[in-house]
């Protein structure tokens, strides 16, 4: 006959055993949950046709134009020579057309559509839904790069187009690097141009800085290229007079 103690003893042992039996349960259940994210790489036009096939070099006959809310091409509105994007995040029209000969205007049956950014840390922007009836989105790795973005494509040979327009939204931060929308079009089984494409700057503000003492050397830029309240060369500087202090301590050392 078992004693008070082992009795609790024993039952102690039963419910660690029905509380790890539940634990695995539990974690088999989270394992068979989770859904692992693959990120292919966005591919190319030329992935669409017969191996081999090389893009044209001649002057492509389509045109890539981008408007800002009031209509006004990005290339009317230019920051230091350049289109730009913001200031704050803004709806913009990308239109795709063919360009026009006589009475004929260039059409197209396929095209893929990029956003990207010349970070990889940095947001690219949004295409924004509704899409054009046979246009589809898809999320994949630029260029074997760890940069996430967004593709559209429509590679449909019973479709022909003379025009399309996309609803792009920029990032939310106004400054974000670079953006370059770049297009790649096919005219007709074989036959299709690739890179054709607007980059968009960022408007830099201007810094509101006092330095009394100045800068021998103007003043520092961060990584997207905008003036900052720091000098230039300032930490070279530092990095300068803590090694002095270094080479003296050590030879006070040495002479002591």
């Amino acid at each position: 006959m078992l004693d008070n103690t082992e009795f609790r003893n024993r039952i102690d042992v039963t419910h660690q055993k029905q509380e790890s039996c539940l634990k695995a349960r539990t974690a088999i259940f989270h394992i068979d949950q989770v859904k692992t994210e693959v990120r292919l790489p966005c591919g190319m036009v030329k992935d669409w046709l017969p191996s081999g096939t090389k893009p044209q070099n001649s002057q492509p006959p389509y045109l890539l134009n981008i408007t800002d809310p009031d209509g006004r091409s990005v290339y009317d509105d230019l920051y230091m020579g350049e289109p730009h994007y913001g200031p704050g995040q803004t709806t913009y029209t990308i239109t795709l057309n063919g360009t026009r000969s006589g009475n004929m205007t260039q059409n197209f049956t396929g095209f893929m559509l990029y956003a990207y950014n010349e970070f990889d840390d940095e947001d690219s922007g949004d295409f924004l839904s509704p899409l054009p009836a046979g246009v589809s989105k898809r999320e994949c790795h630029f260029n074997d790069t760890r940069q996430f973005i967004e593709v559209l494509e429509n590679s449909t040979n019973s479709m022909y187009w003379h025009s399309i327009q996309i609803k792009w939204r920029s990032p939310k931060k106004s400054i974000s690097g670079k953006i370059t929308i770049s297009a790649s079009v096919v005219k007709e089984d074989g036959i299709f141009w690739d890179g054709i494409s607007v980059t968009l700057n960022h408007a830099c503000p201007m810094p509101g800085c006092y330095l009394p003492d100045g800068c021998p050397n103007g003043l520092a830029r961060n990584k997207y290229g905008c003036t900052i309240c720091e000098c230039a060369g300032a930490s070279s500087v530092t990095v300068g007079f803590l090694s002095l202090a270094v080479i003296m301590f050590s030879a006070l050392k040495n002479w002591i």
